[in-house]
């Protein structure tokens, strides 16, 4: 006799969901739970992930390669907020994280 399995939530986005459910949301790189944000949530799921060999998008395999590796880390760190106060230091963490984030753009303090 086989068992149901369970659904990963119950409900989704509000919406009420089962095992049978097909889950689709529109998220950022490195919202590992899905709630909109990056938050300490999200990295304790990479970490996780990378500890324990995960290989989906909910572990921290943002980049779909089937392993966390540093390209995963880049990506969740590319959204986070720039936060070295000085503005030459600010210039060169953004140069030398632009070859990762592939375009981002993080706003100086007057364009906030």
């Amino acid at each position: 006799m086989t068992t149901a399995q369970q659904p990963i939530f119950n409900q989704f986005s509000g919406v009420p969901v089962d095992a049978d459910s097909i889950l689709v949301k529109y998220t950022i790189n490195g919202d590992a739970d899905l709630t909109g944000v990056i938050d300490a949530d999200d990295f304790f799921h990479i970490d996780r992930g990378w500890r324990t060999g995960g290989t989906i998008f909910r572990d921290g395999d943002f980049n779909y390669s089937g392993t966390i590796d540093a390209d995963d880390y880049a990506l969740i760190r590319c959204r986070l907020p720039a936060t070295i106060p000085r503005p030459a230091a600010r210039r060169a963490s953004k140069a030398a994280t632009a070859r990762f984030c592939r375009g981002s753009h993080w706003p100086d303090r007057a364009e906030r």
